[in-house]
């Protein structure tokens, strides 16, 4: 396959996974419940370049809206000592996949340390990890409590983390609603009555 071709079938991929993304992901917030604890978790539109692995001149939000749109070329991706075309492959092979470890059976992992960063928590479904961290300002002061995704990586990631647990839970909201409302997935050996204290006051799921 040439190296034009190859071009064509990661924005190819790129395109695909944008759209389930913002279809699936982007506008709301995930609880995430493990362990008796939870963590939120938002997938923000401007985190979506940074998990494709390529590089580019375009903006997080231009680069976005275009992959969204489908107006995303291949002229407007390279590849670089920072990202390059292996890693790049890697990641795309999993890009598709972000939605379902999203939304479906996964582990939690705590406390990831890669090479370059630290990561508080990290999802897992056994092939690749999303790590996430809390959005802090320019003084490294925390803007918000939920946590939001900043990295793809082509592995399991329990060597990487300190401590891993099964996620019992997956509910969702929308952004702008304050109670979780929509069950996403639970463990066969759980139910919503199994929700821990913690987030009790937090769900209002209807009986219907």
């Amino acid at each position: 396959m040439s190296k034009a071709e190859d071009k064509k079938r990661i924005v190819s991929a790129i395109v695909a996974a944008a759209k389930l993304y913002k279809e699936n992901l982007v506008g709301k917030t995930f609880l995430y419940v493990f362990n008796d604890r939870y963590i939120e978790v938002e997938y923000l539109s401007s985190g979506f370049r940074h998990l494709t692995g390529v590089d580019t001149d375009l903006s997080a939000k231009d680069f976005y809206k275009k992959a969204v749109s489908g107006k995303l070329w291949c002229n407007q991706i390279y590849f670089s000592a920072l990202h390059p075309y292996r890693l790049c492959e890697k990641k795309i092979a999993h890009i598709k996949d972000i939605v379902g470890l999203a939304t479906s059976e996964c582990f939690m992992l705590e406390n990831v340390t890669t090479d370059t960063k630290s990561y508080q928590f990290a999802t897992s479904d056994l092939s690749f990890i999303l790590c996430m961290n809390r959005r802090e300002s320019e003084n490294g002061i925390s803007k918000s409590s939920k946590f939001t995704v900043e990295s793809l990586r082509d592995e399991d990631g329990f060597d990487r983390a300190t401590d891993s647990f099964e996620v019992t839970h997956i509910l969702s909201k929308q952004n702008d609603m304050p109670l979780y409302t929509d069950i996403v997935w639970i463990d066969r050996n759980h139910s919503i009555d199994t929700l821990p204290a913690c987030v009790a006051g937090m769900v209002d799921i209807s009986d219907e």
